[in-house]
């Protein structure tokens, strides 16, 4: 971009200054040897444009009551003459101001000014595309915190998971579940978990996928943590064993 402004106008893009609610943010070049000077949004030749929105063409600096002479002090640098025009986004909003400062032969044109508007509308793309960018960014974190916080609440304890584990597999035989006069309703819902895990073991399942029966007893108490506790997931229980018994068992 530097080289592209000199070859042009044979003077130095110093900074682009972007608004901020309170403020400006101005960032320099690095042949600068700053990073960024925050000042009021509404002093300097800065302030002026990005307050009346109109372009600025200044001959001599320091001759001009609206310079503010304390980003020179602070850079070192001196300013001789100012080309500075409003950034605007695709709402027609100012987002910020640039520069130019310095042309070696004479005054700023109004040809250059012309070529600096257009210069000034792809910097305004350039921030919005940023911005897009960042907001992007702001919400897919937004979302995995949530889905984050969401898995935490929705999936079993390793502990839990790992109680369960230890316990053998109750037999279908135990509360009937291969038979249709099994009345489900009657099973306690701490009960239920046991009799899932069994149903699946009985269809041949967990043999036929190698399903690990840490990873079953975690899909099952995760299931069922998704539910209240009570009549809803014994009536899902009961859906659940209608399925088994209409279901042929795999080889």
């Amino acid at each position: 971009m530097s080289a592209f402004v000199q070859s042009q106008w044979y003077c130095i893009v110093r900074a682009c200054c972007i608004m901020h609610p309170l403020s400006f943010v101005c960032f320099f070049l690095a042949s600068v040897g700053i990073g960024e000077i925050r000042f009021p949004k509404d002093k300097g030749i800065a302030g002026h444009v990005a307050s009346t929105g109109l372009t600025l063409n200044i001959t001599d600096a320091y001759s001009d009551a609206r310079f503010n002479q304390e980003v020179d002090q602070k850079t070192g640098f001196v300013t001789r003459n100012i080309l500075c025009m409003p950034i605007y986004n695709r709402e027609k909003e100012i987002i910020g101001v640039a520069q130019l400062v310095n042309k070696r032969s004479g005054p700023f044109t109004t040809d250059d000014e012309r070529l600096f508007e257009a210069f000034a509308i792809f910097c305004g793309l350039g921030i919005q595309a940023v911005k897009l960018h960042e907001e992007t960014q702001r919400s897919a974190n937004r979302a995995k915190v949530v889905m984050e916080v969401l898995s935490y609440h929705s999936q079993a304890s390793e502990h839990d998971a790992q109680i369960l584990a230890k316990q053998p597999v109750t037999p279908l035989s135990k509360y009937k579940l291969d038979k249709f006069d099994c009345n489900t309703m009657s099973i306690h819902v701490d009960e239920t978990v046991s009799c899932a895990i069994s149903m699946l073991h009985g269809l041949g399942a967990v043999d036929e996928y190698h399903i690990p029966h840490l990873n079953l007893c975690r899909y099952v108490l995760s299931v069922q943590k998704n539910y209240r506790r009570g009549t809803l997931f014994v009536s899902v229980c009961v859906c659940a064993h209608s399925a088994f018994l209409f279901t042929p068992s795999l080889p």
